[in-house]
């Protein structure tokens, strides 16, 4: 038996009524595999996705599972163009696949690997990108004539919603359920009390938010507050006229609006934010919330987002005050290197001794994948003389393939090359023995890049700072020095990797933080510095 993946996507309504469902094009695969000795090992499947990649998140995972899992053997589909409608993408995507030595079948077309195979997919893949293009283009033409009759020819904003009239004609109403908030908002943004923060938060209180039940954000808030569907008039493709639908905000009030916010650009260009090394990592203890830095006056200040709104008693912090915090922390944090060189050694002992036990193990799993796909081979033989039942077979092939894959899955751990891993693990030493030299040298952006790297959070209370979260692999390299930094720090709380923890489960840990925000950086920090270790205390 050949191991394949099967794949089905539909991308409208009328494709599932034209008998072009998922389980339609499914059964057809699976029937075909059947009679072609192939052993589906997972379906993919697409449902209301159009052809393009970005978005079929079904479609990526099959292409990652086919660069990874050596066994497969063939990718099945109903026709070709459910795995590709542009032409581009299509032969980029097989060439994929050709490269794993994967085939691409056609239920529907029998398409040799001959040049008059080839010749035929040509044709029948740009025939489907020619109707994907011609589509659209119908599609656009049919919305612009709307457009022109005032008709809105889109999703419906807040306050509104679309519905289908009695000939099945889309049309775009008052949603009597929170039209009567989106006059609310109007109403209190324009008495200038208000940001868009604590507009969000009162109008949250009084039921509006987003259909995902969050509050509006501050983009999403403004959008609203500027979209003038709300007065009657409509804005698309570069025009602007006047609508059929019903207006629920007074011209007047929205003029009032526009001219707070007018005043509130006028204010924030004035007093404009550059950038700030912690921007984007530091938050209130006190409310959870983030805080944001500006240009003042009289300096520069981190501020929690619910000061303004008395609803948080975090001061202003000077910059120069927390950002000098964060130096001090560097000092305190950084590892001595005779540390680092036993650590590294005892990950490299680590790495022996999981070696060592992986062998036999992957001779075990490689030997039961062998018994297990003979086990296989014979129910596909005892089905078809029938000797067992179709619920027997279905029953143990189900058994069988769970064995298989798991096998296959941890096949693939032990066999994983950690040599990229060690790499950047021996990058973050040099980079966690020398913190507080580096940060001296280093220029804005560097440092910048720098706190982010080695911090995935920073709580601040009383204009301190009061609790560190850390990246991995940071999180374990600089624990030893909590003690330490308690000394000028006492109250704060320094979240890191386990004390108690088997060399087992340290190794593991460090093997996966490169799939850490931290990997990136500390590459392209280090590339700047030619020899970072004279540094190291």
């Amino acid at each position: 038996m050949k191991n394949a993946l099967a794949y089905a996507r539909v991308s409208t309504k009328e494709q599932a009524e034209k008998g072009l469902s998922i389980p339609a094009q499914l059964k057809a695969i699976r029937e075909y595999a059947s009679s072609h000795s192939f052993r589906i090992l997972e379906e993919y499947r697409d449902e209301g996705e159009s052809a393009k990649t970005s978005d079929r998140p079904e479609f990526r995972k099959l292409i990652k599972r086919c660069q990874k899992d050596k066994t497969i053997e063939a990718v099945i589909v109903h026709k070709i163009d459910r795995f590709s409608r542009n032409n581009i993408d299509f032969f980029a995507y097989k060439a994929i696949l050709k490269k794993e030595g994967i085939r691409l079948l056609s239920v529907s077309e029998n398409i040799e690997e001959t040049p008059s195979g080839e010749f035929i997919e040509n044709v029948l893949i740009s025939m489907a990108q020619f109707y994907s293009s011609n589509l659209a283009e119908e599609v656009l033409k049919g919305m612009k004539e709307k457009f022109e009759r005032g008709e809105w020819p889109l999703k419906a904003p807040l306050g509104y919603k679309n519905i289908r009239d009695k000939q099945d004609h889309s049309q775009v109403i008052e949603d009597k359920n929170t039209s009567y908030l989106i006059k609310q908002l109007f109403t209190l943004y324009a008495t200038g009390r208000y940001s868009f923060g604590s507009l969000s938060e009162e109008m949250g209180k009084r039921g509006l938010k987003t259909k995902t039940d969050n509050l509006i954000g501050p983009e999403q808030m403004k959008s609203i507050l500027q979209n003038k569907f709300y007065i009657g008039k409509m804005a698309i493709w570069g025009k602007e006229i006047r609508g059929i639908h019903k207006p629920i905000i007074e011209e007047s009030l929205f003029s009032q609006v526009q001219n707070v916010l007018s005043e509130r650009k006028i204010t924030q260009d004035k007093w404009q934010t550059r950038d700030f090394l912690l921007r984007g990592l530091v938050y209130c203890q006190n409310c959870q919330r983030r805080l944001t830095a500006e240009v003042h006056p009289r300096g520069h200040y981190y501020r929690c987002q619910s000061s303004l709104n008395h609803k948080c008693s975090q001061k202003y912090i000077p910059v120069k005050a927390l950002e000098s915090q964060i130096e001090t922390l560097y000092n305190l944090l950084e590892p001595e290197n005779k540390l680092l060189k036993l650590l590294k050694l005892e990950i490299e002992e680590t790495q022996k001794n999981v070696q060592t036990k992986s062998k036999n193990e992957l001779s075990n799993l490689k030997r039961k994948i062998s018994e297990t796909e003979a086990k296989m081979d014979t129910l596909v033989d005892n089905l078809a003389t029938k000797t067992i039942t179709s619920e027997t077979y279905k029953k143990y092939s189900q058994k069988y393939e769970k064995e298989i894959k798991n096998a296959q899955d941890r096949l693939a751990v032990l066999e994983k090359d950690y040599s990229s891993n060690f790499d950047f693990i021996d990058k973050c030493m040099i980079l966690a023995g020398t913190l507080s030299g580096l940060n001296k040298i280093f220029s804005f952006r560097q440092k910048k890049n720098l706190a982010k790297a080695i911090f995935k959070r920073i709580w601040v209370k009383d204009k301190t700072i009061s609790k560190i979260e850390l990246n991995p692999p940071f999180d374990f390299l600089l624990k030893d020095k909590a003690k330490k930094i308690h000394t000028l720090f006492p109250n704060l709380v320094f979240e890191h990797y386990p004390v108690k923890s088997t060399k087992k489960d340290i190794f593991e840990h460090l093997m996966d933080s490169m799939d850490s925000p931290s990997f990136g950086l500390v590459q392209n920090l280090l590339k700047s510095v030619p020899n970072p270790e004279i540094l190291a205390k």
